[in-house]
């Protein structure tokens, strides 16, 4: 049998010291968020949150027809949600069947009620962990779409826990866009 060609894929994992986060990757990275994602970058981290234990979301914060059974399973935090690797993965999923560009994720580490996204790496240092999907110049939104989706959920399954020696609850921040969302902000 004739052997397969590999698939490439190109995306950014990001696995930074938290200074260079601040210094550096937020700026070129909030350049294709919506304002509102856009602030969240620029707030204090997440580890002054707290988690909201309430299981009725408001419908706002999801697509109409997501499913319930992820509304549900959603750990919120203001206007922000998350789920464990595997949930994500099917967010993700669902995202992507649906029309919706998946921009990336961030690690969160739940202690308790607390979110740290900034947890204690391998390095010694706190580390943002996380993917980020671009959209590429004369990109169709089809296609932005599916890779976006295969390149994140790539990033979950190879999501290695032994890297962070914090202990806690992992689960994964995702923001996602519809091209409405996308175009207006691409606009301004």
């Amino acid at each position: 049998m004739a052997k397969q060609p590999e698939t490439e894929f190109y995306f950014d994992v990001v696995v930074l010291p938290c200074r260079f986060f601040r210094d550096t990757w937020r700026e070129s990275t909030t350049a294709y968020l919506p304002g509102h994602l856009r602030q969240r970058w620029y707030s204090t981290p997440h580890r002054d949150k707290v988690l909201a234990g309430d299981e009725t979301m408001p419908s706002e914060l999801f697509p109409s027809d997501f499913p319930s059974e992820l509304r549900v399973a959603a750990l919120r935090a203001g206007d922000e949600v998350a789920w464990p690797r595997i949930l994500a993965a099917a967010a993700v999923e669902w995202f992507g069947t649906n029309g919706y560009a998946v921009l990336g994720t961030e690690l969160w580490l739940l202690k308790g009620v607390a979110i740290q996204s900034l947890p204690m790496g391998l390095s010694g240092m706190r580390e943002v962990h996380g993917n980020t999907v671009n959209r590429v110049n004369e990109e169709s939104w089809s296609s932005f779409v599916a890779r976006a989706g295969a390149e994140t959920r790539t990033y979950l399954q190879g999501f290695k826990p032994s890297d962070i020696v914090e202990r806690g609850q992992f689960v994964f921040n995702v923001v996602w866009v519809s091209e409405a969302e996308f175009t207006n902000l691409s606009s301004h």
